[in-house]
């Protein structure tokens, strides 16, 4: 287990297999936070140590149980992690494309989950409702393009069993609603969808694991089981709920561009010539914008032919001829107060929450206390 404190990342259970950490009488420790923890989930260290990571700064609210449920959780993103499955293949890249704003999606997801819902809520004679969910989702795929489909199906068996596991500990049931799914962005759907699923296939019997680990999605085995209904029947008001949903996702991707712009403190900008890569970023909290830009509203490493940036904590809007090729980057929202070094030509910023290392002559400081990179 690897969890950050706010100030320590402690190891237990493994022994490191790099310089840096000192030993204590609860394991091992390392000063600051470990540059491989960052985000909750499953983590490789340095010499092949897989971990479940834990940032616990910020989760002082959760009562034991809550935690234990979480570490429950991480804990098999770490079965994942070295048990290779077609099964955990997704493609991140295809969420940024997935229409959630698009009304006939929202509201056939809608339709899905007051059904997906329904069925869980009744150990006997649930099966007619997961037909309908079923045929809804049905009805839903016919309005997305494949790589839709696959992103969903297999977020569903990553992430969705992952909470399912999770939930499970609990002794809860997901929690799903059909106004509020709407809205949902793809990837927290499929948390919540693929658990869903994962509770009513286990209903019919053993061995569904053995067939998630080949690659059969979840809803895949639960329509072997149950099949789905021809036509399913629609709410009008669920229809008006979707409605509102798309219009609050519309109003809520334009109000975080209004806000990153009007965020205080100093500004760092990159500007590249030959795009640099994005290595590393949180897919849970990137966002298509209208432009094609993206928004990373917690955590991105780029690296380039002449360095290297890692944003964590602040927000970064990124423009490029790709997803994962940027040629402008923008950090807003820097705290006040940090200062860069310059050594043997190089420009360097260490901090919590920005890392620079890029050449000092490509490096001008604006008159905001901010920087400004050309390379």
């Amino acid at each position: 287990m690897l969890v950050f404190d706010g100030q320590t990342t402690h190891l237990s259970g493994a022994l490191p297999q790099e310089q840096g950490w000192t030993e204590g009488a609860d394991g091992w420790s390392w000063p600051g936070r470990h540059p491989a923890l960052i985000a909750n989930t499953a983590v490789t260290l340095p010499g092949g140590t897989v971990a479940a990571g834990i940032l616990a700064h910020g989760l002082e609210t959760l009562g034991p149980q809550r935690l234990a449920a979480l570490l429950v959780h991480e804990a098999f993103h770490v079965f994942q992690a070295i048990h290779p499955s077609p099964a955990w293949e997704a493609n991140e890249l295809d969420a940024l494309t997935y229409p959630r704003t698009e009304l006939t999606v929202a509201h056939a997801r809608a339709q899905e989950a007051v059904h997906l819902a329904a069925a869980l809520a009744h150990p006997e004679g649930w099966e007619a409702a997961a037909r309908q969910a079923l045929a809804w989702r049905s009805v839903r795929f016919e309005h997305l393009h494949p790589e839709h489909v696959r992103y969903e199906q297999r977020m569903e068996t990553v992430e969705g069993l992952a909470h399912f596991v999770e939930i499970c500990f609990l002794k809860e049931f997901p929690r799903l609603d059909g106004g509020q799914d709407a809205g949902a962005n793809v990837r927290e759907w499929a948390y919540r969808s693929g658990a869903a699923l994962a509770h009513l296939v286990a209903r019919r019997g053993e061995g569904w694991q053995t067939q998630v680990m080949a690659g059969i999605p979840l809803d895949e085995l639960l329509a072997a089981q149950v099949s789905a209904a021809e036509k399913p029947e629609p709410s009008p008001e669920l229809l008006e709920a979707a409605r509102r949903a798309v219009q609050a996702a519309d109003s809520q991707l334009t109000a975080l561009v209004t806000e990153f712009r009007s965020l205080p403190g100093p500004r760092l900008t990159l500007q590249a010539e030959v795009p640099w890569s994005a290595t590393g970023f949180d897919p849970l909290n990137v966002l298509a914008l209208p432009d094609g830009s993206l928004l990373h509203r917690r955590y991105l490493r780029l690296t380039g032919p002449t360095g290297e940036l890692e944003v964590m904590g602040a927000s970064a809007v990124t423009h490029g001829p790709q997803p994962l090729n940027v040629t402008r980057l923008e950090v807003a929202g820097l705290p006040a107060g940090l200062e860069p070094s310059l050594t043997e030509g190089r420009w360097r910023l260490v901090s919590e929450s920005l890392q620079a290392n890029v050449p000092a002559q490509a490096t001008t400081q604006d008159d905001q206390g901010g920087w400004n990179i050309s390379v």
